[in-house]
């Protein structure tokens, strides 16, 4: 008997796929083939469950129309349930013939995450078992898979009635029983040595990586991974263009490490910031509660969707507006591009660019994520999502396993408290030392703000201020701004001495008969820029602390909104 079935599966244990390691490479090989394991999913079934035919398709719309008419008729129902069912039906049909045109009414994707997927089928039930087999069978005989942990369930509805909430949650379920019962990691039993980059499982790997002491022998599971990391630098276009909607990158590459990456000219306004680099990582607020609210497939698959192209058409916008010069020096290094994803999946992004692309490449996010990252209702009305996020900005030799952590912690224990899940917050960090921050991230933070708020909100940005805080920044020192007086300002709220800080405030200001018009010009000028980033904060002295901390990252050329506005070959 031919019944509904939904397939659940996830890469399960990703700190031992993924975050094992402190090698670059390896954490984006693991991330991207995790993220391109759910279209092995969707293949699979695809192979295993044939499409229906154009004959079968037009039978099911027959058999909808009959539904309809005999609806029409049943003396059990209210006129208010016959027009809901009715209304029901027609959507189905209309979803069915549309289908028949476009040829992709069938696909069995409901969602895919950086991760895991939900799929939906017609089957029965040894076809849906042997899907399932045939999934598992393909993970475990990809020589690259096959060091990761997935789990694989089906689920088919108790009742025909059955909610849909209901049916995806004892999918989920399953999986999460299935993912008790396997191990942590896989693990070979081969290998005398101990892999050199996890420091847990046997150097198994037949190759080994040059390392001081000459060879440094690894895991399979970390040479697969960190092959297929390389694979994607060297091939970038592949990566890119699979999720661009198609758009050529072919002539695009990358910079081969974070050294390249962060290097920069002495003879550039932004040469103190050599070897720094800036970690941005951002997540969708709520995300994954308006999948939970989709009360039908047809809307999980909808939303899926909708944010997927959204996505790509961001990423398709940020590279072409990026890459078309590859002389300039802010984007690339020797021809190759400042800029390392890291993980791409889900709601969730994590990029690492030059320091002195951090703030314009999470403000240019904002700004596409506007135009391109929403839901458009079925009503027509338009939902606007919103992203919670983090920037670091750290020395290029800091362990990335270990800011990627940082930089999670930031966004969800500041960014995206319940209270800001309808705004596009970011919380950011300046790290002069690795460990300058220490374990206790809330802590240090209530430290920087001590004397100047008592809100640990007021240390995030509101995206929509981004412009105006770079604006204001930029136009403080090319007036020459005294750094030093910030410092001494800062100080004197964390000693709890306001009045010595209104002094200094005042002094920068205060016009003496000797001044000449230019020179009060000079002051009015200062005035205003301070002015204006102190109303971002709402007029709290917090402003100060962010103009101390942001001084290096921000403003260090003049602001735009369009890096290469009005070159004519960013256009494709």
């Amino acid at each position: 008997m031919i019944m509904e079935y939904y397939l659940r599966a996830e890469g399960v244990n990703l700190g031992n796929f993924v975050y094992d390691t402190s090698d670059l490479a390896t954490i984006r090989g693991g991330s991207l083939l995790l993220l391109d394991a759910m279209d092995i999913v969707a293949e699979e079934i695809e192979k295993q469950i044939p499409k229906p035919d154009s004959e079968k398709i037009d039978e099911q719309i027959n058999n909808i129309r009959n539904e309809i008419i005999a609806i029409k008729h049943d003396k059990k129902l209210s006129k208010k349930e016959i027009e809901t069912e009715k209304k029901k039906l027609r959507k189905e049909m209309k979803k069915l013939e549309k289908g028949k045109k476009s040829g992709r009414a069938y696909s069995p994707t409901l969602t895919k995450g950086a991760s895991w997927g939900l799929f939906k089928f017609q089957a029965e039930l040894a076809q849906a078992q042997a899907v399932v087999a045939a999934v598992k069978k393909r993970f475990a005989d990809d020589d690259r898979y096959r060091h990761a942990c997935f789990v694989v369930n089906i689920y088919s509805p108790d009742k025909t009635d059955e909610a849909y909430v209901i049916s995806r949650a004892k999918a989920q379920t399953l999986n999460r029983f299935e993912q008790l019962l396997e191990p942590s990691f896989a693990l070979s039993v081969e290998g005398e040595n101990i892999c050199s980059f996890d420091k847990i499982r046997p150097a198994d790997s037949p190759g080994f990586v040059p390392g001081e002491q000459g060879k440094d022998y690894i895991s399979e599971s970390v040479s697969v991974r960190r092959r297929y990391g390389q694979d994607v630098k060297r091939d970038p276009a592949v990566f890119y263009g699979k999720r661009t909607l198609g758009t050529d990158f072919s002539s695009l590459s990358i910079t081969k490490d974070l050294e390249q990456l962060s290097r920069c000219s002495r003879d550039l306004d932004y040469s103190h910031l050599n070897n720094k680099m800036a970690v941005i990582y951002l997540d969708g607020n709520e995300f994954g509660k308006k999948q939970q609210q989709c009360t039908n497939p047809e809307e999980q698959r909808m939303f899926d969707q909708q944010t997927r192209t959204g996505r790509e058409k961001l990423l398709r916008d940020l590279l072409i507006e990026i890459t078309c010069d590859v002389t300039d020096e802010r984007w690339f290094f020797d021809r190759s591009l400042r800029l390392e994803t890291l993980l791409w999946g889900g709601d969730e992004i994590i990029w690492v660019v030059p320091a002195w692309q951090g703030w314009w490449m999470m403000k240019k996010f904002y700004q596409l994520a506007q135009d391109h990252i929403y839901l458009q209702k079925t009503d027509g009305q338009r939902e606007t999502l919103y992203h919670g996020a983090s920037l670091v900005f750290c020395k290029h030799k800091a362990p990335i396993q270990t800011i990627d952590s940082l930089s999670r912690t930031l966004a969800d224990l500041f960014a995206k408290t319940s209270d800001l899940k309808k705004r596009n917050m970011f919380a950011y960090q300046v790290l002069e030392s690795f460990d300058h921050a220490g374990s206790d991230i809330v802590g240090y933070r209530r430290m920087l703000i001590q004397g100047l708020s008592e809100k640990d909100q007021d240390l995030l940005i509101d995206a929509k201020d981004m412009e105006t805080i770079e604006q204001s920044i930029y136009g403080l020192k090319q007036l020459d701004f005294p750094r030093r007086k910030i410092y001494q300002i800062v100080n004197c709220y964390r000693r709890q001495d306001s009045d010595a800080a209104d002094l200094l405030i005042q002094k920068l200001f205060h016009e003496t008969t000797a001044d000449s018009a230019e020179e009060k010009r000079h002051k009015q000028d200062i005035k205003s820029l301070l002015d204006e980033i102190q109303a971002v904060f709402s007029g709290s002295p917090i402003f100060w602390l962010h103009l101390m901390e942001l001084w290096d990252y921000v403003g260090v050329m003049q602001p735009a909104t369009e890096q290469n506005e009005g070159d004519s070959s960013c256009k494709k």
